[in-house]
């Protein structure tokens, strides 16, 4: 059921996000308050200031990506030719660069990047997106929409993009592009997505029946923890939510059947 793991997914996330449980712990600790239990109150609200210090300054969610970012090696070495690269979408805002007429790249604007750069170290292959739109309430825009002009201005031909663009899930991403390309090689294709994301994405794509995947990750976010150590609330926060979120969906999926593996390998 697609349509309901979709839903159910986003709600589930929107329940659970950092952001949320802080916000529900000061809530809490301030209806206690509100109806004279002191002592809950305090406890709840000093363990929500304390949870968002210790975000401010450490970068809590390294334990979480670094396991993630290490599963499969940067810029692996490729033998040979190749049957063409796949770029997951993500890397843009949709509807920002539909309002504003400019595409707007994401945190993970690095994808695009570094499809770009294969397109021209392998000039003969072609080069497939995947992406729709994830947005569950409003106006709904492809990101293929985007991506194309993307891709075009940063110097790949028209003629080798091909573009799906129902897909808003990464299962759904690996499904619906197999169904749309039929074209299947002996030679590798270039799987380029966060480094986070890359496990995920390759379980899925693994499940969905693809073969011969090299994964290409890009978009890194741990480094050391101690490089990670500085004052930066929005920062630290945003990378909890995506090493979180990265871990809940990889368990969703593994315990669906949309992945082969918590920590799949190239297939």
């Amino acid at each position: 059921m697609p349509d309901a793991f979709f839903l159910v997914s986003k709600l589930f996330w929107a329940a659970v996000c950092p952001a949320t449980l802080l916000l529900l712990t000061m809530a809490l600790g301030l209806w206690h308050l509100d109806r004279g239990r002191l002592r809950q109150g305090r406890r709840l609200l000093w363990a929500a200031f304390l949870a968002m210090l210790a975000i401010t300054i450490f970068p809590v969610a390294y334990p979480l990506l670094k396991p993630l970012e290490r599963q499969f090696p940067a810029q692996p070495p490729v033998a040979g030719p190749v049957a063409g690269i796949i770029l997951l979408g993500g890397g843009s805002d949709p509807l920002l660069s539909y309002r504003s007429g400019i595409p707007k790249l994401t945190d993970a604007g690095d994808r695009f990047v570094a499809a770009a750069a294969l397109a021209r170290r392998f000039p003969d292959v072609p080069v497939l997106f995947t992406g729709g739109s994830a947005v569950v309430f409003g106006r709904k825009i492809p990101e293929a929409d985007s991506a194309r002009i993307i891709l075009t201005e940063l110097g790949v031909a028209p003629q080798r993009l091909h573009f799906e663009a129902a897909s808003r899930t990464t299962a759904e991403n690996a499904v619906l592009l197999r169904q749309t390309w039929s074209g299947q090689s002996p030679l590798p294709w270039l799987l380029v997505t966060s480094a986070s994301h890359m496990p995920r994405a390759m379980g899925s794509f693994c499940q969905a029946g693809w073969h011969h995947l090299t994964a290409w990750p890009v978009d890194y976010h741990a480094t050391t923890f101690s490089d990670g150590i500085n004052w930066d609330l929005a920062h630290h926060l945003r990378d909890l939510d995506l090493g979180l979120k990265e871990w809940l969906g990889q368990i969703g999926y593994y315990v669906t059947g949309r992945s082969t593996a918590l920590l799949p390998r190239a297939c």
